[in-house]
C-alpha cells in the first residue's frame, strides 16, 4: 500500500508545482527591436530583450462625483458618484503598424463598468477630436496621413464634460507609395 501511495504523492506535488509556477512564468513578457526597427514581444527571452511591464501606464482611472439626481425626466443621466470608469483602447495595440494605402483603419474602445446612458465616446487623434462623439465603441478612421499618431479615447457627458480618459496609444500608419515616379 505504501508503494502505491508514494508515487501518487510525488505526482501530486509535481503537478501542484507546475500549476503554481505556470502563471508566474507566463507573466513575464520580453520586448526587443530587430535590425529593421520592428518592435517584438515574446514570453521567451532573446538577445537584447528587456522585460516589459504591460501593467504600467495602460489604464487611466477617474473618479466622477456628481450630486444625486432623482428626476428621471432629465435629458442627461448622471453617472454614480462612487464609480470609477476605466477607458481603454483595445485596438490598435500600442506601437502597432497599420498598413493601408488609403489611411483607413478601425479602433475599438472598452469601458468598464458599463457607461451610463447618455454618455458618449470621443476619439482624439493627435490631440484633436476625430469626428463626432458617439455611443458605439467602434470607430472607423478614414484618410489618415501616413506616419506616427497618438490615439486617446474619452468618456464624455452630452454636455462635453470628460468623465474618464484612456492613456495615449501610439501607432504608426504605413502607406506604400503607389504613385509612379515621373522621369523628366
Amino acid at each position: 500500500m505504501r508503494t502505491l501511495l508514494y508515487p501518487s504523492l510525488l505526482l501530486s506535488a509535481f503537478l501542484a508545482s507546475l500549476l503554481l509556477a505556470g502563471p508566474a512564468a507566463a507573466d513575464t513578457v520580453y520586448r526587443w527591436v530587430d535590425e529593421n526597427g520592428k518592435v517584438h514581444y515574446s514570453d521567451t527571452p532573446v538577445k537584447n530583450a528587456q522585460v516589459f511591464d504591460s501593467k504600467e501606464n495602460t489604464r487611466n482611472e477617474v473618479k466622477v462625483s456628481h450630486g444625486n439626481i432623482k428626476n428621471q425626466d432629465q435629458a442627461e443621466p448622471i453617472a454614480d458618484a462612487d464609480i470609477q470608469y476605466q477607458v481603454n483602447i483595445v485596438s490598435p495595440t500600442e506601437e502597432a503598424t497599420v498598413r493601408d494605402n488609403n489611411g483607413d483603419f478601425s479602433a475599438q474602445i472598452s469601458i468598464f463598468p458599463e457607461a451610463p446612458r447618455g454618455t458618449l465616446i470621443q476619439l482624439v487623434l493627435d490631440g484633436k477630436p476625430y469626428g463626432q462623439a458617439q455611443t458605439s465603441p467602434n470607430f472607423d478612421l478614414k484618410a489618415v496621413e501616413r506616419g506616427e499618431h497618438s490615439l486617446i479615447a474619452q468618456l464624455v457627458s452630452q454636455s462635453g464634460k470628460v468623465l474618464a480618459s484612456s492613456s495615449s496609444r501610439r501607432i504608426f500608419l504605413h502607406q506604400a507609395n503607389i504613385k509612379p515616379q515621373v522621369t523628366p
